[in-house]
């Protein structure tokens, strides 16, 4: 009975640690770029708004690496237009451009790491599935609701 009156509490205590470090409510990025998101962390949802006026939505899961550091990867998947030049040599050692190769890089998902050490400014790193490493952009997640 002892044992199972200390489990009790264990759970207790375990479930209050967690449901004080889950985030909720709207946050919104402010990104100096092309679009600002805006994430409802309670329908774990997000909008991503450009500077043009159209938007897109879309769902995200949440990865939590430990209580300071969250991941919010984004469902969608972003590609990045690029091109080459192909060079000719002739017999002479000239090069010569013959023409333009365009491709397409599979960059991932969209991905915030969000630090929560400092509860009154959450900071945030955006970056992408593929490049994880490099960082895309960083900035403040600011509470609106």
């Amino acid at each position: 009975m002892k044992n199972l009156l200390l489990l009790a509490l264990f759970c207790f205590f375990m479930i209050s640690c967690a449901s004080k470090d889950k985030m909720t409510g709207t946050y919104k990025t402010n990104l100096n770029k092309d679009s600002d998101y805006i994430f409802d962390m309670d329908n774990q949802s997000y909008t991503s708004v450009y500077k043009s006026g159209s938007s897109t939505k879309g769902k995200f899961k949440v990865v939590r690496l430990s209580s300071e550091r969250i991941l919010l990867v984004c469902n969608d998947m972003i590609l990045k237009n690029g091109h080459d030049y192909i060079k000719d040599i002739n017999e002479k050692e000239d090069s010569s451009y013959i023409g333009v190769k365009h491709w397409y890089k599979n960059l991932g998902s969209t991905v915030f790491e969000i630090n929560k050490k400092d509860t009154e400014n959450l900071k945030y790193r955006k970056t992408y599935g593929n490049q994880i490493e490099k960082t895309e952009e960083t900035g403040i997640l600011i509470r609106i609701k």
